[in-house]
């Protein structure tokens, strides 16, 4: 598969825009999403060919002048993750989820891709709206053991087994969709 996605944290709103507007013009991508997620901080999210993002990511970092926080150039991205993007939630009820909290958007759509590439977890939210002020919240779902090993995969976070429903809607309501 040659698609790959892009992700880009920006320290300034409007050189956020600045870019955003000149990788739309040049370089063919979908984008997935663009929003504020705390003060003074931007992202923007885009797949295309792997090739195509990488000339985006790459211009975007060498006209920033020291503006971007972070980024990502994922290639390999797992079917579930871009369905997740494009609107599907996670599953409806889970038993054991694992919570993981990153300091970054980048960083959080990094990991999710791999723990969904290398465990035998499903995302059940992942969220980086303004509350968040900047970091990622992931939530994945899965029997305790796949739970467990997404978990070491990540080195932090936290099990929750056998979930109650009221925890498990107030994960949901807050990693369900892709909030912003």
């Amino acid at each position: 598969m040659d698609n790959a996605l892009g992700v880009i944290e920006f320290s300034s709103i409007p050189l956020g825009y600045r870019i955003y507007n000149r990788i739309l013009k040049d370089v063919h991508v979908k984008v997935y999403k663009d929003l504020i997620i705390s003060p003074g901080k931007f992202i923007i999210m885009f797949e295309g060919s792997y090739a195509a993002v990488g000339h985006a990511v790459e211009w975007a970092i060498n006209t920033s002048s020291g503006g971007i926080l972070d980024y990502a150039h994922i290639g390999n991205i797992n079917k579930k993750l871009l369905s997740f993007f494009d609107g599907c939630a996670g599953p409806e009820a889970v038993s054991d989820i694992g919570v993981i909290e990153t300091e970054t958007v980048c960083a959080g759509i990094e990991l999710a891709n791999r723990l969904l590439h290398g465990t035998e977890v499903d995302l059940v939210g992942i969220n980086f709206d303004v509350e968040m002020n900047g970091r990622c919240l992931i939530a994945v779902s899965g029997t305790i053991s796949s739970v467990k090993a997404a978990i070491d995969m990540a080195g932090y976070g936290e099990l929750v087994s056998n979930v109650e429903e009221s925890v498990f809607k107030s994960i949901i309501g807050k990693t369900g969709e892709i909030n912003g």
